[in-house]
């Protein structure tokens, strides 16, 4: 790992640290690898705990009613605060490796009490499907795909019925980042699959073209354990469960960037026995994507499309900015108030049956309403903190 950091620094001119995280029975524990040192770290607490806050964060994040900050410096303290002064002082980029219910929690969100994480360092997240994606260069024409869904379904799965409702927001999102037939409004060239295009055979077609960026836009459901109820849903009302992605070989070889404009794209849990079930984003790096950018909830329509234009424009500037630092400059700028509108509509599938959220208790004294600046309606981190980038960041 040392000689991939000293690697990636020297390329990216950004000084890079990996972490590795630990949640055991009575302690957490912390690897951090520079390219120069490693060193470690802990704290008593049990690991039972932990993953009970990690898991009332996770929940306080992912709605725009409550003021997170609380419980995200609560993670900060146990988390990040003990290996802080083990990171190098010029450190850019911090690759992390992520246990328990840490992994359910987007490290940017975290707060040390006077700004959160992504206003000091890019995050990127590395997993078990990485070993070997950190170092290569990544193509420097870039030219995509974009397949979406606007328009609402009912679907109906394994006696299963979910509603998906409208997603107005994705027609607009596709058009700013890609330039498609006439169009001259969007950033990269491309071909577009919208609503009754994208099929699963269109779909199928367009990836044999192996063009380095893939956008996806569209509605996704994980059931943990489930993989053959976890599907993405296509433009014409279909679905595409985890279980035929994995039978088509080498799905998404070729990509460079795999965008998951989704809901819970980047989820991963356990089934009943303990086996841990890859979400759709770890799935899409075994199949073949060199980096992965996805949701770990449901997102935002309308404030979704904003960060999505803000990402593709900063990365394919001539700046020389990588994905991670794209992403960063795009978070940041909906926490700061560069964004002016809001819409209710959600990326997301619902049923009659309780959600999992719904059924984790919150420390009361945590219940604090959030107070959104008008001059920043997407400041809560439920609007830009979701989206993490998995793997090769560059």
């Amino acid at each position: 790992m040392q000689a991939a950091l000293r690697e990636v620094s020297a390329s990216t001119k950004q000084k890079t640290v990996a972490v590795y995280t630990l949640v055991g029975e009575d302690n957490y524990r912390a690897l951090v690898i520079t390219p120069d040192t490693i060193s470690s770290v802990s704290t008593p607490i049990k690991g039972k705990a932990l993953n009970g806050k990690a898991q009332q964060l996770w929940r306080l994040l992912r709605t725009p009613e409550y003021d997170p900050q609380p419980a995200a410096k609560e993670i900060y303290d146990i988390v990040f605060a003990p290996l802080a002064a083990k990171l190098p002082t010029d450190t850019k980029t911090i690759l992390w490796s992520l246990d328990g219910n840490l992994r359910y929690v987007p490290v940017s969100a975290l707060h040390d009490g006077k700004q959160y994480l992504v206003e000091r360092y890019n995050n990127v997240i590395f997993t078990r499907a990485d070993n070997e994606r950190l170092t290569p260069n990544v193509m420097p024409n870039l030219k995509g795909t974009g397949f979406g869904s606007s328009e609402s379904h009912t679907v109906k799965l394994a006696g299963e019925t979910f509603n998906a409702a409208a997603l107005p927001s994705v027609k607009t999102e596709l058009a700013r980042i890609f330039k498609n037939g006439n169009s001259t409004a969007g950033i990269l060239p491309s071909e577009v699959l919208l609503d009754e295009r994208f099929t699963k055979a269109g779909m199928l077609a367009e990836l044999q073209k192996r063009r380095p960026v893939v956008h996806i836009a569209s509605h996704f459901k994980f059931e943990a354990g489930d993989e053959a109820r976890s599907f993405l849903l296509l433009g014409d009302g279909m679905t595409f469960t985890l279980n035929e992605m994995k039978r088509e070989q080498n799905l998404f070889s070729g990509v460079d960037l795999l965008t998951l404009s989704a809901c819970q794209t980047a989820a991963q849990r356990a089934d009943a026995s303990g086996r841990e079930v890859d979400g759709f984003a770890e799935l899409a790096q075994r199949l073949g994507a060199g980096a992965v950018m996805a949701s770990l909830w449901e997102v935002s329509d309308n404030s979704t499309a904003e960060l999505m234009s803000r990402f593709y424009k900063t990365y394919n500037s001539q700046n020389g900015a990588n994905k991670a630092t794209s992403l960063r400059s795009a978070q940041i700028a909906l926490l700061r108030g560069e964004y002016k509108t809001a819409s209710a509509a959600n990326r997301q599938l619902t049923r009659e049956d309780a959600k999992i959220s719904d059924k984790i208790k919150i420390d009361s004294a945590k219940l604090k309403p959030f107070k959104a600046a008008k001059t920043a309606p997407f400041a809560h981190p439920y609007y830009w903190s979701p989206f993490i980038l998995i793997g090769n960041w560059k």
